[in-house]
């Protein structure tokens, strides 16, 4: 350590003549009240035993520390543990140790506050200095002598020694200065003490998580998981708090470990108000301000994590966050607690445990930050109340859960006890009705049958079809509305997968390039898209590399939604192919989307047939060449009014069928400023129409293509449309239709 601070903190010569001025003048500071080591004492409270100076520029050094004009300004501390609140100021620790054992003892030194930023150890033994350490929550966990959530330090005194210890602390956390001496073996027992705790607190927020997260994944209420994630927060941020997670940082993340807690308290008090808000029923029982309130807390708490990640890059931030911290803590007590005692009284049962949980919380969070803020002692108490508190107010909180879930069961089986009695009172006045028809009709039946038998025949069954039509009445209504209710569920749902596509649409819009994107590569060219769905299985793929333009039109497998999957694996391909691996001959880039096909959807193992046809062009503008490649897909190229119809290879892309890797053909032709050429998939000439409902055909297509060639670029554009209009008449679109027509300019 003391070569790391010869080579980083002051220069080798410097640092000789700092030594020899230690060795030949011992300083004398204010006599000091020493701290005897005895071999009957394990443990040793060193407060009223600290003499410290508070530096609040923070420019004092060591050398600067042991002159007598500043040991005249150490005071004595008057309380057990130092205890300054939030504080910007350096301050420099002072203590003295005088060890009386006969038999040599190890001792150590502990400094209880693991969030101080910056700890410096001075070991000074007859006026000479014999040690350094330089540790805090901003180095890297190996700079610490002992690893411990905590920092400790041996002391390097012997038997009959006097041992004198600086202590450097810098930081913008609470300055609380809990330094116990611990022998050895006392520090064991103590630390398994505390860990047997800790395992015990852990345990215990880990066994009520993962019992709740049980219980929202099986029950779907989202009170079970904000319950899950506010319980996670506290226990997370407790373990920040005792220093427990900052071993768990690499040293690249150590400015991340020292800001952690502050993140975590804005988390914690996000999502405990979140769960406040379901399982108080704030809406329903308190007025609308508290939503209001509780939103401006929810904003600050979202602006405290954002502040803690910007701090990690803008230190400035840190003079603000940890007093905002503190106070976001005390106002949500005096936001939630309030509104439980209010929702209480009104007689919502499960708010007694929400008021019983959180007081035991508040009074914990009250008792810390009062700490942190210097009004109270930092002693046992003070330091566990936030743990405390909040074990009592995860097991409250999940018993206010289960509570909540009797009622609704109770609730449940009163509205059903309330149905069955309304429906037994509906039977019997029917019933009773009933006797009463029963009656009059037998009157009258008895008077028909006195004038006539026939008429009496004919009552009877029109009786008997009365019932029946009512009978069928009542199950037509039925049946209605179990219609309707269906006919209203499939309108949800339709609305829902229309919406999913339609933001599908948007996605594959996105990865298309874009009109003037297009238009600035190829000037001279259109593009002539309609799918058939909302979202299409054709698409086209364009790039531009120096002098050499890429053009691709692909029909995948199908059509919408899994003709757009196809659509994104083939887009994805390209460009990795094209722009990453830097291949621009089309058989190439045909031969390596085959691979990577059938490499993506594992056409080997799974059989798998699905694929694309596809047709590429390379336009090499320096050298008047234009290279073809097709995949089942073929191309149309117009020389000076020739028309040439040059087909693909019968090989699709991808596919189980066939060898693993194909070899696809490329055409080379010289072409000359003028030429047009189309690709273009097999939508337009199979679409059915006409006066016959016969396809379009391929042949009429090319027919259609030579015949407006010589067109200026839009107008072919809206001639090809308006042709395609007119054919399909008032028949549905087969298929994704997709034309790609561009004029070649030497």
């Amino acid at each position: 350590m003391i070569q790391y601070i010869i080579h980083h903190s002051v220069k080798p010569s410097i640092w000789f003549v700092f030594c020899l001025f230690l060795c030949f003048f011992s300083i004398k500071a204010t006599a000091q009240q020493p701290i005897y080591l005895i071999p009957s004492q394990a443990l040793y409270k060193t407060g009223t035993h600290i003499k410290f100076l508070e530096n609040p520029q923070g420019n004092l050094t060591f050398r600067d520390v042991l002159s007598k004009s500043v040991q005249e300004q150490f005071q004595v501390g008057k309380e057990d543990v130092l205890n300054f609140g939030y504080s910007k100021s350096s301050f420099w620790l002072k203590m003295v140790f005088k060890d009386t054992s006969k038999i040599h003892q190890t001792h150590l030194l502990q400094f209880a506050h693991p969030l101080v930023d910056s700890v410096s150890f001075y070991a000074i033994k007859e006026g000479k200095l014999i040690n350094i350490r330089h540790t805090g929550g901003i180095l890297p966990f190996e700079t610490r002598e002992i690893h411990e959530a905590t920092f400790l330090f041996e002391l390097p005194i012997q038997s009959g020694e006097t041992l004198t210890i600086y202590l450097n602390c810098r930081g913008k956390s609470s300055k609380q200065f809990p330094i116990n001496i611990f022998s050895e073996k006392r520090f064991l027992e103590t630390s398994r003490q505390q860990n047997t705790f800790l395992g015990l607190y852990v345990g215990f927020f880990m066994a009520m998580i993962c019992y709740n997260l049980f219980l929202y994944i099986s029950l779907r209420k989202n009170d079970y998981l904000y319950y899950v994630l506010y319980m996670s927060s506290l226990l997370l941020l407790q373990l920040a708090l005792s220093g427990n997670l900052h071993e768990f940082f690499p040293s690249n993340w150590i400015r991340v470990a020292n800001l952690i807690n502050l993140f975590w308290v804005g988390f914690s008090i996000y999502f405990g108000n979140q769960f406040a808000k379901k399982f108080l029923r704030i809406r329903h029982y308190a007025p609308s301000w508290v939503l209001w309130v509780i939103l401006v807390v929810d904003i600050i708490a979202l602006l405290l994590m954002l502040g803690t990640l910007l701090s990690i890059y803008i230190p400035f931030l840190l003079n603000f966050l940890p007093p905002i911290a503190s106070l976001l803590a005390l106002s949500v007590v005096f936001v939630l607690f309030p509104t439980g005692v209010l929702i209480w009284r009104k007689g919502f049962r499960p708010a007694r445990f929400y008021t019983l949980a959180f007081t035991a919380l508040f009074v914990g969070i009250l008792i810390y930050t009062m700490r942190n803020l210097g009004f109270l002692p930092n002693t046992l108490l003070t330091t566990s109340a936030v743990k405390v508190g909040s074990v009592i107010e995860a097991l409250l909180l999940a018993l206010g859960l289960a509570d909540r879930v009797n009622i609704a069961e109770k609730e449940k089986q009163q509205a059903q006890t309330e149905t069955i009695k309304a429906l037994q009172e509906k039977e019997s006045l029917i019933s009773n009705q009933n006797k009463i028809l029963e009656e009059k009709v037998n009157k009258r039946t008895e008077e028909i049958q006195a004038k006539n038998q026939l008429l009496e025949n004919q009552n009877q069954e029109i009786i008997l079809k009365n019932q029946e039509i009512g009978e069928q009445r009542d199950a037509l209504a039925q049946k209605s509305e179990e219609l309707v209710e269906t006919l209203d569920e499939l309108k949800f749902k339709n609305q829902e997968v229309i919406s999913s596509i339609n933001y599908a649409q948007r996605i594959q819009n996105a990865m298309l390039p874009q009109p003037e994107e297009v238009a600035s590569i190829l000037p001279q060219s259109f593009v002539l898209f309609k799918p058939k769905d909302i979202v299409s299985g054709d698409f086209y793929w364009l790039l531009k590399k120096e002098h050499k333009t890429i053009i691709a039109v692909v029909d995948c497998t199908g059509h919408g939604v899994p003709g757009a999957f196809m659509s994104m694996i083939g887009n994805d391909l390209l460009n990795e192919i094209v722009g990453f691996r830097q291949i621009t001959k089309p058989d190439l880039i045909l031969n390596a989307l085959h691979e990577g096909v059938r490499k993506v959807l594992r056409q080997e193992e799974t059989q798998n047939n699905d694929g694309m046809d596809m047709s590429i062009c390379v336009i090499d503008t320096q050298n008047n060449i234009l290279e073809y490649a097709g995949a089942k897909s073929p191309m149309v190229y117009i020389n000076q009014g020739h028309l040439s119809f040059i087909r693909g290879d019968k090989l699709p892309i991808g596919g189980s069928q066939g060898p693993a890797s194909r070899d696809y053909t490329r055409r080379i032709l010289q072409f000359e400023e003028g030429d047009m050429f189309y690709l273009f998939s097999d939508g337009f000439q199979d679409q059915f129409g006409g006066p016959e409902q016969k396809k379009f055909m391929i042949k009429h297509f090319r027919e259609l293509l030579h015949s407006i060639h010589e067109m200026p670029i839009t107008q072919q554009k809206n001639t090809l449309n308006k042709v395609l209009d007119d054919w399909k008449g008032n028949q549905k679109q087969l298929d994704d239709i997709l034309i790609f027509g561009v004029r070649l300019k030497g």
